[in-house]
C-alpha cells in the first residue's frame, strides 16, 4: 500500500514539474543538466524515475527525494514564477511564500509545508535554483509527519552532496 501511494506521489509530482511549459512557451526542446552529482541518502533506495535526474524512496517512510533540471528554457523567468507554478498542483499549501536562501552559490528559493497532492496530505520542501542557464527543482515529499524530521534530515544530507559544476 505504502510503496503503491509513492509510486502516485512520484508520478504526480513529475507530471508537475514538466508542466512548468504552461508557465512560459516552449521554445526548444527540453535538456536535461547531465553533468551533476548527487549521493543516495543513506537508507534510501533508488527509485522509477519519472522524468527525474535523480528518485529515491525511503522504504521505511514512503517518503521521496526528486530532483529535475531543465535547461535553456526558462532563463528568464523568475524562480518564484517557476516555483508557484509547480506548487499549484499541491492544494491547500500551508506555505505560499518561498524563504529565500543560497544554493550551489546562487540565490535559491525554499517552500515547506503542508498540502494535500492528488487529494493524498502530504509534507513538502522543495528547492528551486537556477545555474548554468538551467533550472534545477529538489523535492522532499513525505506521506508521514511523524518521520518528518527524519526525513528532512535526510533531504538536508543529500542538499550538502550535491555537486553542481
Amino acid at each position: 500500500m505504502k510503496l503503491a501511494l509513492t509510486f502516485i506521489l512520484l508520478t504526480g509530482w513529475g507530471l508537475s514539474l514538466s508542466s512548468c511549459s504552461l508557465l512560459i512557451p516552449e521554445t526548444s526542446k527540453d535538456k536535461k543538466f547531465s553533468s551533476y552529482q548527487a549521493e543516495r541518502p543513506s537508507g534510501w533506495k533508488k527509485t522509477a524515475k519519472a522524468n527525474a535526474d535523480y528518485a529515491f524512496v525511503n522504504p521505511k517512510t514512503s517518503a521521496i527525494i526528486y530532483t529535475n533540471s531543465i535547461c535553456d528554457k526558462y532563463s528568464h523567468a523568475r524562480l518564484t514564477d517557476l516555483g508557484q507554478n509547480i506548487l499549484r498542483s499541491v492544494d491547500k499549501f500551508s506555505a505560499p511564500h518561498p524563504h529565500k536562501t543560497s544554493f550551489a552559490n546562487r540565490d535559491a528559493y525554499r517552500w515547506t509545508g503542508q498540502g494535500l497532492l492528488d487529494g493524498v496530505p502530504i509534507n513538502l520542501d522543495y528547492l528551486i535554483v537556477r545555474k548554468s542557464n538551467c533550472v534545477f527543482d529538489f523535492v522532499l515529499i513525505a506521506p508521514e509527519l511523524e518521520y518528518w524530521a527524519q526525513d528532512q534530515t535526510s533531504f538536508d544530507q543529500f542538499l550538502s552532496t550535491l555537486k553542481i559544476p
